[in-house]
């Protein structure tokens, strides 16, 4: 009987260390922004998830307003990067995935090589602005 008790108490001691993060595995769909490399190779990446939840490294850290992100999708759209094709990172680099209605699209580029499409860094400079400016 002790163990029985014991396995409950842990069981919910894990569920509530857990319970200010998102499930282990998002489901829904998401725009990932990010940027990393360097020297010392860091990633940083934001998930936006079409509620307009942002979390990085796992946890919650604010929420952009719904216009905002059905601005970000058709944005996507009438700039045309859901057709672009790109994976040339170079020491630094900026990322966009995008995670929507099951497919995947990862686009990754050199900011200083002026070889890319601008309207990567317009998109990517603008949903950052977004996220340095959401509410918290």
């Amino acid at each position: 009987m002790r163990l029985i008790i014991s396995v409950l108490f842990s069981c919910m001691a894990i569920s509530s260390c857990s319970s200010n993060r998102r499930a282990l595995e998002p489901s829904g769909d998401a725009i990932h922004v990010g940027n990393g490399g360097g020297f010392a190779g860091v990633e940083t990446i934001y998930k936006v998830f079409l509620s307009g939840e942002v979390e990085t490294g796992g946890k919650l850290v604010g929420k952009l307003k719904d216009h905002d992100v059905s601005q970000l999708l058709e944005n996507r759209r009438i700039l045309q990067i859901d057709q672009i094709t790109w994976n040339v990172p170079g020491n630094i680099y900026r990322l966009l995935e995008f995670h929507l209605n099951g497919n995947s699209q990862r686009i990754v580029w050199d900011p200083n090589d002026q070889q890319h499409a601008a309207s990567l860094d317009l998109y990517y400079n603008h949903l950052m602005h977004l996220i340095n400016h959401m509410d918290k």
